[in-house]
């Protein structure tokens, strides 16, 4: 499980009076196994904020630790290197590879791991097992609906175990009534497994399936609000 601190988090575009100052000091002590959504319009700074934590993105300056690691010293192998077992992503356009079926698609993260392969494929066995398609695995994307296309997205995310997903509108080329679905596995995992998830979003609908609501305006932090979190997937259900 991954405890974040973000201390002073800049990053800025171009020089001087023409910089753009897409972060412009954010601060966030996020706890393990917390559920968070970013909000925000566009240009907040919501997705250069959640690259920069991905470590997709060095900030201008500021600090990121993850799990007790303080990740702006790391070379940019290292930098891969921790993504890599420490932080799975969610995408809005699920970037599924055409070419091969669902299974592969989970499997894709551990292709250049060199661990066990049986172990592997018997990890994202279970995992379509919990995000229900357990009989799809060897469907390519274009056999998939768009909310199975994102369920296998998650299910990848989740290949490595990760202790933090991020989510970038994960819910934002599904319906909504699929969306509910989705934020309910998101909230099962989080739940079951203690994983952080973070997620940015403009669905305010979805922010309020989270446990903590963090409001982002012209790069800064004006809201952190914890709430109490609408199950949206039971919603669904009634």
């Amino acid at each position: 499980m991954a405890g974040i601190q973000v201390s002073d988090l800049r990053k800025y575009y171009g020089k001087g009076d023409h910089a753009v100052h897409a972060i412009d000091g954010i601060d966030l002590d996020i706890e393990n196994g917390e559920f968070i959504s970013i909000v925000g319009r566009s240009g907040s700074g919501k997705t250069t904020t959640l690259d920069c934590l991905g470590l997709l993105l060095r900030p201008t300056t500021g600090t990121i630790v993850i799990d007790g690691v303080d990740t702006g010293g790391l070379s940019d192998g290292k930098r891969a290197e921790f993504r890599s077992r420490k932080i799975g992503f969610i995408f809005q356009g699920f970037n599924l590879l055409p070419s091969l079926n669902a299974l592969d698609n989970v499997l894709l993260p551990l292709r250049y791991s060199g661990g066990d392969k049986k172990a592997a494929r018997r990890r994202a066995e279970e995992l379509f097992e919990v995000i229900e398609l357990a009989d799809r695995m060897k469907h390519r994307p274009t056999q998939l609906s768009g909310g199975e296309q994102q369920r296998v997205a998650i299910a990848r995310a989740l290949i490595n175990e990760p202790a933090l997903v991020l989510g970038d509108e994960p819910t934002g080329e599904v319906d909504t009534e699929t969306s509910q679905k989705l934020v309910g596995l998101m909230r099962q995992v989080n739940r079951d497994r203690g994983v952080t998830f973070i997620i940015v979003t403009h669905d305010l609908d979805l922010a309020a399936a989270t446990d903590r609501m963090v409001r982002l305006k012209d790069g800064q932090v004006i809201g952190d609000e914890s709430q109490v979190a609408v199950d949206l997937a039971e919603s669904a259900r009634r």
